[in-house]
């Protein structure tokens, strides 16, 4: 289990979805294992014994992922509601939470795979192997990533974005790494022949 957690720790930072500090997975062998020391560990550790699983994940998303996670959060308190295909039928919808606690973890993650706490991340879990649990929190990033940039088309075109949604709209653009100068021209249609289009 210690090997497995830190495979998926290396991958969500490998991914740059998180920094190291902010990975903690907790996994069951012979005992309760955690991946590093934190001041959350008493918090999660009745999961286990509430919930069929054997791994849990906190983490903390990199930039852009935090701001827009803490901001749909804000605006859609109880949860947030996906309008993608992948989303929709892979996890229905994302809950949130105010702060960490126990009960209410407990409570959501009985019915859900995954759950935004505000200022904090997503906590998420593996029934078999904290592989669940990288590509339950993957997920999250896509589909907050996705949902964020898409409401905010529809409101700007509507002149109705916010004062905190431009904001997080601002801190977002401002993370993303420039444009390629480099990259070469677009191929121009039509194709007419299998080995153009590959």
């Amino acid at each position: 289990m210690e090997r497995l957690m830190t495979k998926y720790t290396g991958k969500l930072i490998a991914a740059g979805l998180c920094e190291a500090d902010g990975v903690l997975f907790a996994g069951m062998d012979d005992e309760l294992l955690f991946s590093r020391e934190a001041p959350q560990r008493d918090l999660l550790a009745p999961l286990f014994e509430q919930l069929s699983i054997n791994s849990l994940l906190l983490a903390r998303p990199r930039e852009p992922f935090f701001s827009i996670m803490n901001h749909l959060a804000r605006r859609e308190q109880g949860a947030i509601r996906p309008r993608d295909t992948e989303t929709r039928t892979f996890l229905h919808e994302l809950p949130t939470l105010q702060r960490l606690s126990t009960k209410e973890l407990i409570a959501v993650l009985k019915y859900r795979k995954t759950v935004i706490v505000e200022g904090e991340g997503v906590v998420t879990f593996g029934t078999v192997s904290p592989e669940q649990a990288f590509v339950f929190f993957s997920s999250v990033c896509f589909a907050t990533f996705v949902k964020f940039f898409s409401d905010y088309l529809v409101h700007r075109r509507r002149g109705e974005v916010s004062t905190d949604e431009e904001a997080t709209f601002r801190r977002a653009v401002d993370t993303l790494p420039p444009p390629h100068d480099s990259c070469p021209p677009m191929a121009t249609g039509p194709l007419r022949s299998e080995a153009g289009i590959i």
